[in-house]
């Protein structure tokens, strides 16, 4: 996973003493990098996705707006290494930049075939008191077995990942592990049941925390600064978007794939 350039962007947003974490901007496009992998045997994945030639694909792009006053931001007493996670911790879980949302994942479900589904196990950094990304995306079980799932620790202080697979309003741990010193390192498969998400927190400090999306297609999308979003190689069709944000949850749309085509879906959360 590529770091150097995103943990320059977290320090940029942090204000020792009263410490303030925004989510990384830069989130998305590392997150985009470092998709789980996700194997073919004969071109068919365990979960029925099938690798082909797609035909004359389409194309979806869109915009992801916020609409109404943003929350503030959380305010977390240190009560563990304020010398390096500082004295207190603002964390801004709804992020908007000129109405743009950030942090948000747009998925297309319901596509069983198209273009390859390749990319690289899913990876994790505490950096800062934060991990980094604060949003990506993994595939669940493919042809190849469970996505593998890794965490580093790059503090000289202990953190401790606890892992969750999140299902409706309900939660069970996947695994937990201390990282007692920087360059500890953990990988481990995620062995989901039914659930979409999971969620990372840190036992040592309650204000860090990450997001996984689970996808079953490459059909999936990070937004950027200005909330735009692109998928291409997609099979002509009428599937289901979903746009789905941590905090805000998810927004829902048909859109209509036609061949050789750009389809626009722009999707708008509402204030909580």
């Amino acid at each position: 996973m590529r770091t150097d350039t995103t943990m320059t962007s977290r320090r940029d947003d942090m204000k020792r003493g009263s410490r303030i974490f925004k989510p990384l901007l830069a989130s998305w496009s590392v997150a985009s990098r470092i998709v789980a992998a996700v194997g073919f045997i004969g071109g068919t994945s365990a979960f029925g996705y099938q690798e082909t030639a797609v035909s004359d694909p389409g194309t979806v792009v869109g915009r992801v707006s916020f609409q109404g006053k943003l929350p503030e931001p959380q305010h977390f007493p240190v009560q563990k290494n304020p010398e390096v996670c500082g004295k207190e911790f603002d964390f801004a879980f709804v992020r908007a930049v000129s109405g743009a949302l950030q942090d948000v994942a747009v998925v297309l479900e319901g596509v069983e075939q198209g273009k390859p589904f390749v990319a690289l196990p899913t990876e994790i950094v505490a950096k800062g008191c934060a991990f980094l990304p604060y949003v990506a995306t993994t595939a669940k079980k493919g042809a190849q077995g469970w996505p593998t799932f890794k965490i580093e620790n790059k503090d000289p202080v202990m953190h401790n990942p606890h892992i969750y697979e999140v299902m409706g309003a309900g939660r069970r741990t996947l695994w937990n592990v201390g990282l007692p010193e920087q360059g500890s390192k953990i990988e481990k498969e995620l062995r989901v049941l039914k659930g979409k998400v999971i969620k990372i927190e840190c036992d040592q400090h309650d204000f860090m925390h990450s997001w996984v999306r689970l996808v079953d297609n490459p059909y999936f999308a990070m937004v950027g600064r200005d909330g735009s979003f692109k998928m291409d190689g997609v099979p002509p069709g009428r599937y289901k978007l979903v746009a789905w944000h941590p905090t805000l949850g998810e927004q829902t749309r048909e859109v209509v794939v036609t061949s050789s085509g750009t389809t626009t879906a722009d999707v708008t959360f509402p204030a909580k």
